[in-house]
């Protein structure tokens, strides 16, 4: 399952599992999510995404997200995880 196209569907548990190992994929740096839809956008506060910010921070993953209008909530997860790479 290497590849640049590889995704990772947060909303889906077996997904927590492939994180420890992303960096050792050829190509994979980090991770990119956008929380731009009615559908990923709840993720953000109904605990869907809560699983992805320890675990990218306790891999080293640096993340790029895409928030629009929602920096606050953005702002409580870098708190909550002061070595996550945002």
């Amino acid at each position: 399952m290497a590849g640049a196209g590889l995704r990772l569907a947060l909303e889906r548990p077996e997904s927590r599992a492939l994180v420890a190992g992303w960096k050792q994929q050829p190509g994979m740096i980090g991770m990119r999510f956008t929380f731009h839809t009615d559908l990923q956008r709840p993720w953000l506060t109904d605990g869907t995404a809560d699983w992805l910010w320890p675990a990218a921070e306790r891999a080293g993953i640096p993340l790029m997200v895409l928030l629009p209008c929602l920096l606050d909530v953005l702002d409580r997860i870098a708190a909550r995880h002061p070595d996550l790479k945002l």
